[in-house]
């Protein structure tokens, strides 16, 4: 499979050329000549091969920047520059597609951008389309290239098992976050090239797409969720990848519905992925799915690891491992007893921890309808209080915040006082600013904690169950602070 590098400015280009040129064979350029029509001056010069340049003039219709007046006398000017590829559009460009389908020394891609929802719908749309034009019977001198809009990211497996059924040379490519799989994956779906673009345009950038292939070991890996917009997982896992020189992709899968959540999960464990995490709010629905699960899910109820072994989807709950790397790192062990904010799936995951290390536990929250998505075992080791009948009698040298209550500048406090014996203050909600719940515990000069040392060592066992390599944390956990400063 081949890499076409986007160039859409031609004074960036030379820069560009001269740095990928012989990283990888066969490397292919597509010259927008849409936005910079200077770009052309690359053709029949030293800096590319003709074999090696993809001409496309994508039309205002389609996401470009060139107007459908004049368009005609454009194209005859990139037909008579004689490369190796050029782009035509299915819905605007007939005329040339069968002029060009009689040489034998062009590869002609014809391609259609349709960012109508789903993108299923659109690609089958485009399918019915080359049908009528009986362009799909010219195998070997056409190649389709179709790029939608894909709702999520099943959306957008649906549409590649779709189109690569029927077309037998095909670039089938998703925008945006939720399209990223399709050029990770480009090989799991006989994709015939896969674009690249240069930091100007929002697409994967040449310097992840590029190690991608051309290493026969790589690792593709992702979090499952609903709202991963201010997620930190992809830095971390980026920071762990490049401790051990491992060339990969972090995705944010966002979801908004169960049931497509669990097809999703079918879906990723054919193709080359090791495992994903998972976030709120799916952690006890992807139990549904789980052929083996690890005594931490058992214990509370929830996954947020799993791994794909031969077919078989392992679950594993590293929050709670996660947890305990932080209270041993921090000797936050040396105490007897916790007080946990909210009863959760965090709490659940603490709370198993602190077991572990003989904590005393009070749950406090504001029903008691969580309750019941605590296991017996779990259940009749801590004590639980309402919100309302909170008394000051309750201790807690360890005061966790285990709500999404500071995520809106509010201050737990407010709700929840600090017992009086209260002597670390941990707020599992991090953020790059201080927590209004970490203020107030500066304020009664108590050691406090947010939640970005939990998330990275739980990140770290996700990623060792899936290398079964051994991280250094004490290199990797400064290089991720320093990342999200």
């Amino acid at each position: 499979m081949k890499i076409a590098v986007v160039l859409e400015d031609y004074d960036d280009s030379i820069p560009i050329i001269s740095k990928l040129k012989g990283i990888i064979p066969n490397l292919l350029f597509e010259l927008r000549v849409d936005k910079d029509k200077r770009l052309l001056k690359l053709v029949n010069s030293n800096y590319i091969n003709e074999n090696n340049i993809i001409l496309t003039l994508r039309s205002e219709e389609e996401g470009g920047e060139s107007p459908l007046d004049g368009r005609k006398e454009k194209l005859e000017t990139l037909i008579m520059a004689n490369t190796k590829y050029i782009d035509l559009e299915l819905d605007n460009d007939q005329i040339f597609i069968k002029q060009l389908l009689e040489k034998n020394d062009t590869t002609l891609i014809v391609s259609r951008h349709d960012f109508n929802y789903p993108m299923s719908d659109a690609a089958l749309k485009f399918l019915a389309d080359i049908k009528s034009n009986d362009l799909i019977k010219l195998k070997n001198k056409v190649i389709f290239k179709f790029v939608g809009k894909p709702n999520d990211a099943l959306d957008t497996i649906t549409s590649l098992k779709l189109l690569e059924k029927h077309i037998p040379r095909h670039i089938i490519l998703g925008s945006g976050r939720s399209g990223e799989i399709s050029r990770t994956l480009a090989d799991n779906f006989n994709q015939e090239l896969i674009y690249a673009s240069t930091s100007r345009i929002p697409i994967l950038n040449y310097d992840k797409i590029i190690p991608l292939y051309s290493n026969s070991e790589n690792m593709i890996t992702g979090l499952v969720g609903d709202s991963l917009n201010h997620s930190l997982s992809p830095i971390i896992h980026n920071v762990l990848r490049d401790s051990i020189n491992l060339p990969g992709y972090y995705h944010l899968f966002e979801i908004n519905n169960g049931k497509r959540v669990l097809q999703f999960i079918k879906e990723l464990i054919n193709f080359d992925i090791i495992g994903v995490n998972v976030t709120f709010p799916y952690k006890k629905t992807v139990l549904g799915i789980a052929d083996n699960v690890s005594e931490d899910v058992r214990l509370t109820n929830a996954a947020n690891t799993l791994t794909f072994l031969k077919n078989k989807i392992i679950a594993d709950n590293t929050d709670v491992s996660g947890f305990l790397h932080f209270l041993k790192q921090n000797n936050l062990n040396k105490y007897s007893n916790a007080l946990i904010f909210g009863a959760g799936g965090a709490c659940r995951s603490v709370a198993t921890a602190l077991l572990r290390e003989g904590f005393e536990i009070t749950v406090v929250n504001r029903s008691s309808n969580r309750l019941n998505e605590f296991t017996q075992d779990l259940r009749n080791q801590i004590d639980f209080s309402l919100l309302k009948d909170y008394s000051s009698n309750i201790t807690g040298e360890l005061y966790i915040n285990a709500t999404p209550i500071g995520l809106n500048n509010k201050n737990p406090v407010d709700l929840l006082p600090f017992p009086q014996d209260t002597q670390v203050v941990v707020d599992l909600v991090y953020s790059k600013f201080e927590t209004e719940l970490i203020k107030s515990a500066r304020s009664n000069d108590l050691p406090s904690f947010d939640g970005k040392e939990m998330l990275y060592h739980q990140a770290v066992d996700a990623f060792e169950l899936w290398t079964r390599k051994v991280i250094n944390r004490a290199i990797t956990f400064p290089k991720f602070l320093e990342q999200i400063r």
